[in-house]
């Protein structure tokens, strides 16, 4: 066995990749994702799962579709499963990249594109990553400000006050 299978191996070990698909019901509304069973409260992992700040952000989502959401553009930012921008792009413009979701960690991208893939959006929702205070990374989502998000969403984002400022920046 080569030394980079053994790897990959031992890497099952530490992360679960396998995803159930869990229902959200908001009002008259239903939202399947995939998500974690399990809970992760590691640094890097905690987005596999959904988060009670998460079921919040779906029912503003859902108490506000038609003031704020309906054919708009969004951005949700440190989306880990992403159910609020999955949610909100029920609601929003059907163009192409109108819906961008993010996260900064490469597991839970992951997790992000088998959403994309799984819920059939088409081309109106990605999944992109974006790391915080690299203004490289946001311009490469939003090359010019006629580019810009209307609609920013996020739930949880900091767990961690030494990230603020990288997300103001």
């Amino acid at each position: 066995m080569a030394l980079e299978e053994e790897e990959d191996n031992l890497y099952g070990l530490f992360v679960c990749e396998d995803y159930v698909v869990k229902d959200f019901v908001f009002g008259d509304e239903t939202q399947q994702l995939l998500c974690s069973n399990m809970s992760s409260t590691d640094f890097d992992l905690t987005g596999q799962i959904v988060w009670p700040a998460s079921l919040l952000l779906g029912w503003f989502v859902w108490a506000h579709r038609e003031d704020i959401f309906r054919g708009r553009t969004i951005l949700e930012l440190g989306a880990g499963c992403g159910l609020g921008g999955f949610f909100a792009a029920n609601f929003a413009s059907k163009e192409p990249n109108s819906v961008i979701i993010t996260d900064g960690n490469d597991i839970v991208m992951r997790l992000l594109q088998r959403n994309v893939d799984f819920l059939q959006f088409g081309e109106s929702v990605v999944a992109k990553k974006l790391l915080w205070g690299k203004v490289s990374e946001l311009q490469a989502l939003y090359p010019s400000p006629e580019d810009l998000p209307e609609v920013i969403i996020g739930a949880d984002i900091i767990l961690w006050p030494s990230q603020i400022q990288n997300l103001l920046t």
